[in-house]
């Protein structure tokens, strides 16, 4: 079975970070408690986060999974 072609849209993160006053990738990542290295893989699509991860950058944003995840190949991650 295929998994579900589910997209980070970092757009959306960048958007969020810039409402909470989040100024940049590197402050996301201390108020995540993610490593730097590991949310600058994320936010060039190396990699989709782990479940901790994205609950965590959740927290971090004040918001839930769907609203950092899209479904589809037509949800370009950024």
């Amino acid at each position: 079975m295929d998994q579900l072609p589910l997209m980070l849209m970092w757009d959306e993160i960048e958007r969020l970070m810039a409402l909470r006053g989040i100024p940049s990738r590197d402050a996301l990542a201390d108020a995540a408690s993610i490593s730097k290295s590991t949310l600058y893989k994320v936010s060039k699509s190396k990699f989709q986060p782990s479940m901790a991860n994205l609950g965590k950058l959740c927290g971090a944003l004040g918001c839930g999974p769907g609203d950092l995840l899209r479904h589809g190949k037509s949800a370009k991650a950024k």
